[in-house]
């Protein structure tokens, strides 16, 4: 039992190590035979080397059987080069991959990914710059402690981070982010990205307020941490990146962050409720969108009439897990979108929903595609 959890602990100090999460790439469709491939070459260099005995004298130059016993050294030694060269060319893949970011230029593209119950937005800019606005979270209930009280029990198994996200990032090709941003403290949007933080290169962590997990995280990943006031404004790419509102921990205390590019604007909500909704009405702070990524995964508390009335949205975009236990997203809030002309998509039922554009189309498309 001790030297089970010996094994356990050092494995877990290793892996924490800078470095110390090096990941096996996802090389897609090609990934079987290329690892038959690698797996092949590699069996054919130990027996190879097993039965190699250099000192061995060969057959006099009269014996008969010397012409044939060299030619078939020949081949050995053929097989042998194709295969060290086979292993040298595999595992420099395997190293170096992946080799570059795959996305469109000139276009900027959001993908909502199907993280379950919770947020993950990736946010490619028309260069090529990335943006992770929230992580998706790991699996939380509630139990009776010893004391009585009601403790957090986190589930023992993959991570959304790594079940979703991070195989996402890997098969573009993504090895660092240039932005990661917390729209608010919630496990649901902030827990993965712990993972995200020991497999990623992250250049910047925004976050809307001082203390908590997500900071916790980028510090000990030595991220420069940026805290952005409501009406501050970036521009990335070309993308005007717009902070709405946001500064506290809880649900109407999310980061409201507006992009747009040339004649299109997308709206990213967190979790804001009907409190805030208001607010960002009252200010009149140009709510106008064309995709909406729909408040607390539909819940009723968010999505007021004014408020949708203010974005007149195109395209709705709801991010919640299937069969969830809150209900989300709420029939009454997807009447609302619907009764406003809005095409409503869904993670739990769409999969992950991709919408870009060159700052005048809008193009989308789900995982439900094919796509």
């Amino acid at each position: 039992d001790q030297t089970g959890r010996l094994a356990v602990d050092v494995g877990v100090r290793l892996a924490a190590l800078p470095g110390g999460g090096w990941r096996v790439p996802d090389f897609g469709p090609s990934a079987p035979a290329l690892y038959t491939v690698y797996g092949a070459a590699l069996l054919i260099l130990v027996h190879q080397t097993n039965s190699w005995n250099p000192l061995a004298r060969g057959g006099h130059s009269g014996d008969p059987n010397r012409r044939r016993q060299l030619g078939w050294k020949w081949i050995q030694k053929t097989v042998v080069l194709i295969a060290v060269g086979l292993v040298a060319i595999i595992a420099t893949m395997l190293i170096t991959h992946p080799f570059s970011h795959q996305f469109e230029p000139g276009r900027l593209s959001l993908t909502f990914l199907d993280v379950g119950q919770g947020d993950a937005i990736v946010v490619t800019f028309p260069r090529g710059r990335l943006m992770l606005i929230d992580s998706g979270g790991d699996p939380v209930f509630r139990r009776e402690s010893e004391d009585g009280s009601e403790a957090p029990f986190i589930e023992d198994r993959l991570g959304i981070a790594e079940a979703a996200v991070l195989p996402y990032l890997w098969s573009r090709g993504i090895d660092k982010l240039d932005w990661v941003v917390a729209s608010h403290g919630d496990n649901d949007h902030i827990g993965g990205f712990s993972e995200v933080a020991r497999s990623i290169r992250i250049g910047e962590a925004w976050l809307a307020k001082k203390e908590g997990k997500f900071a916790a995280v980028m510090r000990n990943a030595s991220v420069p941490l940026l805290r952005p006031e409501p009406g501050e404004c970036r521009e990335i790419d070309g993308v005007i990146v717009g902070v709405l509102a946001g500064g506290g921990a809880d649900n109407n205390g999310s980061l409201v962050i507006r992009l747009t590019f040339g004649r299109r604007s997308f709206l990213l909500t967190g979790d804001i409720e009907k409190e805030a909704e208001r607010a960002l009405v009252a200010s009149g702070g140009g709510l106008r969108a064309d995709v909406l990524k729909v408040a607390h995964h539909g819940s009723a508390t968010s999505s007021t009439p004014e408020f949708l009335d203010s974005t007149q949205a195109e395209l709705a975009v709801i991010s919640a897990g299937r069969n969830n236990p809150f209900g989300h997203p709420s029939a009454l809030v997807t009447e609302r979108l619907l009764a406003r002309g809005m095409t409503v998509c869904e993670t739990a039922r769409d999969g992950a929903i991709t919408i870009s554009t060159d700052g005048t189309d809008l193009k989308k498309s789900t995982g439900a595609d094919g796509h």
